[in-house]
């Protein structure tokens, strides 16, 4: 399986049910991924680099503390039908 595939069924997704991906570019640290399924549901998919890669210490577990913002940000959007959903698939 891909990278993307192995990530994708981490969060009980089966990478079977994946129409298309496409790498997003312009992040810093992350690979991301827009990932749209059979069913038309897009995500947005990020990864981390491998914890054996050399890394900086602020950049150790960096996805955990993008986590943490999404999910605090999702509960206090105001905002209707755009917002992420506040129950994250993983």
């Amino acid at each position: 399986m891909t990278k993307v595939g192995d990530a994708l069924a981490a969060c009980g997704i089966d990478p079977a049910a994946v129409r298309s991906t496409e790498v997003l570019t312009g992040g810093t640290y992350n690979e991301v991924h827009r990932v749209v399924l059979a069913d038309g549901e897009r995500l947005v998919l990020k990864i981390a680099p491998d914890p054996a890669a050399p890394a900086l210490s602020h950049e150790r577990d960096l996805i955990r503390t993008e986590v943490l913002f999404y999910r605090a940000a999702a509960t206090r959007c105001r905002c209707r039908g755009s917002c992420a959903p506040t129950t994250p698939r993983c």
